[in-house]
């Protein structure tokens, strides 16, 4: 009787009993990978996208009730101390010059709220939409540091949702605090298109763009930048002109 040798039993490709145990290890390893790591960045994404909304929201509660709330009880507070002046300089008081001082801080102080409560949300943008809030950070810009920022827009007003709105102010915003700080710029240009379909945003300087990361995921500012541009739907990209500086640029479909 003959003896015919078996047949192997074939291996399917998903049999790893014969594969050693540091190769099925290693194999795991990488397949876990390829589906975690995807999985935990959308997850990294979609909790920075819920902690940049919340900020948001807060951001407009305080600056509302800086604006409503404190700018007006310190508007009282000021005519209060401005009656009390005038009393006193009538009488011819001694304290009579401490009490316009008062007067006169309280007054500057209700400009300070109020300029705050811009920072935090641009009541300005309600109304008159992106341009006025790109308008505003510049006349702070110019008033706090002393530099030359400009405006220029070309086409129609930004068509833009409330949404896409303050994230593109919070990225122009941002990108003007790093020409100055960092870049240690003395000119910006704030430019905004609007074209059929899509709306443009950069922010030019001529500041030091060595002392500067390039890279959009290299440093915290420019991080946070690009992640705000992410939420809402927009490329944010960074250059460095021929004549130095930097721009960064974000584009939306409107």
């Amino acid at each position: 009787m003959s003896h015919h040798p078996e047949n192997p039993r074939p291996r399917s490709p998903r049999d790893f009993s014969e594969t050693p145990p540091e190769a099925r290890s290693k194999a795991s390893t990488r397949a876990l990978a390829v589906v975690v790591a995807p999985s935990c960045a959308e997850a990294a994404e979609t909790a920075l996208a819920r902690l940049l909304e919340a900020g948001e929201t807060e951001h407009r509660e305080a600056g509302r009730r800086l604006h409503e709330d404190l700018s007006q009880q310190i508007a009282g507070l000021s005519l209060m101390a401005g009656a009390l002046a005038r009393q006193l300089q009538n009488t011819q008081s001694p304290h009579a010059e401490i009490a316009t001082d008062l007067a006169a801080g309280l007054v500057a102080s209700i400009s300070t709220a109020r300029e705050i409560a811009i920072a935090l949300y641009p009541v300005e943008m309600e109304t008159g939409g992106l341009l006025a809030g790109l308008h505003q950070i510049a006349r702070t810009a110019n008033r706090e540091f002393g530099i030359v920022c400009t405006v220029r827009h070309r086409g129609p007003d930004p068509c833009l949702g409330e949404r896409a709105q303050i994230q593109l102010y919070r990225i122009i915003q941002e990108a003007l605090a790093s020409a100055i700080r960092h870049g240690q710029a003395k000119r910006v240009t704030i430019l905004s298109r609007q074209s059929k379909h899509v709306v443009s945003v950069s922010v030019t300087d001529d500041g030091m763009d060595c002392a500067r990361p390039h890279s959009a995921g290299s440093a915290d500012g420019m991080f946070l930048m690009n992640s705000r541009a992410r939420l809402v739907g927009a490329t944010f990209t960074v250059q460095t002109p021929k004549r130095g500086g930097l721009r960064v640029t974000c584009r939306l479909e409107s």
